[in-house]
C-alpha cells in the first residue's frame, strides 16, 4: 500500500489559513521512500509528499507554483530527513521528520529553515490489516506535519 495523497493534506477544519496570498514556489521534495510490500511495506515518497504539500499551501491560501516558472517571492523546499514505522503492533505510530527551507526571491536576506516533527498513530480500531494501519499512521503524520508547517508560515508573517 501506498499513502494516498488526499488522506495527507490537512482537513478543512484544522486548516490555518494565510494573512496574505504570498505566492511561493514549491521547489524540491527530497528524501522518501517509495513503498515496496515486500519489504518494508507502506513507506511515504517524495513525489506524493510533494502533491500533498501543494494543495496544503494552495487550500491555505497561498499562490502556489510547482515549478520554477511564475513569479513566486518564496521558494520553498522540504527534505524528508527521518520516516520511523514500527515492523508490526496493535497500535502503529509513525515518527516523521522534515526540514523544510524557505527563502526569498526578493530578500536576499530571508532565509527560515526548521526541521518540523510529527507523529501519528493507527488503531486496530481504524485498520484491522496491519498493512492498512501503517498506512494510516503515514497519512497522518504527513498530514499533522503540513499542519505545523503551515501554522509556522503564519507566523513568520510573510
Amino acid at each position: 500500500m501506498t499513502p494516498q495523497v488526499v488522506n495527507m493534506v490537512p482537513r478543512a477544519e484544522s486548516r490555518v489559513f494565510a494573512k496574505t496570498a504570498q505566492p511561493i514556489g514549491v521547489l524540491d521534495v527530497y528524501g522518501g521512500e517509495e513503498s515496496d510490500p515486500m519489504w518494508k511495506g507502506s513507506r511515504i515518497d517524495r513525489a506524493s509528499f510533494r502533491k500533498a504539500l501543494t494543495k496544503a499551501l494552495f487550500n491555505a491560501g497561498y499562490q502556489v507554483f510547482e515549478s520554477r516558472s511564475g513569479q513566486p517571492t518564496y521558494q520553498l523546499s522540504a527534505r524528508i530527513v527521518d520516516q520511523v514505522q514500527p515492523a508490526f503492533g496493535f497500535n502503529m505510530t509513525v515518527g516523521l521528520r522534515v526540514r523544510y527551507t524557505l527563502t526569498s526571491l526578493v530578500d536576499a536576506g530571508f532565509r527560515w529553515e526548521e526541521d518540523v516533527s510529527s507523529a501519528s498513530t493507527a488503531t486496530v480500531g481504524e485498520a484491522f490489516v496491519g498493512a492498512q494501519r501503517l498506512n494510516k499512521a503515514n497519512e497522518g503524520a504527513v498530514r499533522k506535519n503540513i499542519e505545523r508547517l503551515l501554522e509556522e508560515l503564519v507566523l513568520l508573517r510573510l
